[in-house]
C-alpha cells in the first residue's frame, strides 16, 4: 500500500509542466511604453532547440529536435495555448496555435488507434501454431497489424512538430503585430514606434 501511494504521488508531483498565465496584450488605445513595458515582458527571449540522439543496440539511431519558446521575462512556454492573451485573433501565431491543436488531436488518434492494433497483434501471432494448418499465416498477419499500429504510431507523434514550430517562429512578429507596434532601431529609448 505504502509504494502505490509513493509511485502515485510520485507520478502526481512530476506530471506535466504548467501552464503559465500570460496577461492580456494591451490595446491599441494604450500608451507606447504600456505596449512596449508589455513586449519587454511577454515577448521572445530566446528560442531553444533540443536535439537528443538515441542510439539503439542494433546500432540504429534515433535523432528528434525539440524547439522551447523562452519569454523576456524567463518563463518557458510549453502549451502552444498559453500566448493565447497576447495575440489578436487574426495574427498568424493565433491561427498557429489552434492549427497546432487540431494537428494534436489527430495525432492522438493516431496513437491510440496505433497502439489498439500493436495490442491486437500479439493475440494474433500467439495463435500460430506450427504443428496445425494455421501454421505461420497468424503470424504474419499479426506482424502486418503491428506494422500498421507502428506506422500510426509514428504518425501521431510527428503531426504536431511543424504547426508547433510555427506558433514559436511566427510569435515574435505576431506580437509585434498585435501590440501595433514596428521596429525602429536598436536603441534602446527609440526602438518602437
Amino acid at each position: 500500500m505504502t509504494r502505490l501511494f509513493l509511485i502515485f504521488s510520485t507520478l502526481a508531483f512530476t506530471g506535466c509542466p504548467a501552464h503559465i498565465a500570460i496577461p492580456k496584450a494591451p490595446r491599441p488605445f494604450h500608451s507606447l511604453e504600456t505596449k512596449v513595458a508589455y513586449y519587454d515582458e511577454w515577448g521572445v527571449g530566446r528560442q531553444d532547440f533540443t536535439t537528443v540522439v538515441s542510439t539503439y543496440e542494433n546500432g540504429l539511431n534515433s535523432v528528434s529536435t525539440h524547439q522551447t519558446l523562452v519569454l523576456a521575462n524567463g518563463m518557458t512556454v510549453h502549451y502552444p495555448e498559453d500566448l493565447l492573451p497576447a495575440l489578436a485573433e487574426n495574427s498568424p501565431a493565433h491561427q498557429a496555435i489552434f492549427a497546432y491543436k487540431r494537428a494534436k488531436k489527430k495525432g492522438s488518434m493516431f496513437l491510440g488507434a496505433g497502439s489498439a492494433l500493436a495490442v491486437i497483434s500479439i493475440p494474433i501471432m500467439m495463435m500460430s501454431d506450427f504443428g496445425t494448418n494455421t501454421g505461420l499465416a497468424p503470424l504474419l498477419v499479426g506482424t502486418a497489424v503491428m506494422s500498421v499500429g507502428a506506422g500510426a504510431i509514428a504518425y501521431g507523434m510527428i503531426l504536431p512538430i511543424q504547426p508547433g514550430a510555427d506558433v514559436v517562429n511566427m510569435y515574435d512578429k505576431s506580437l509585434l503585430q498585435t501590440l501595433g507596434l514596428k521596429r525602429r532601431g536598436s536603441d534602446a529609448a527609440s526602438r518602437f514606434e
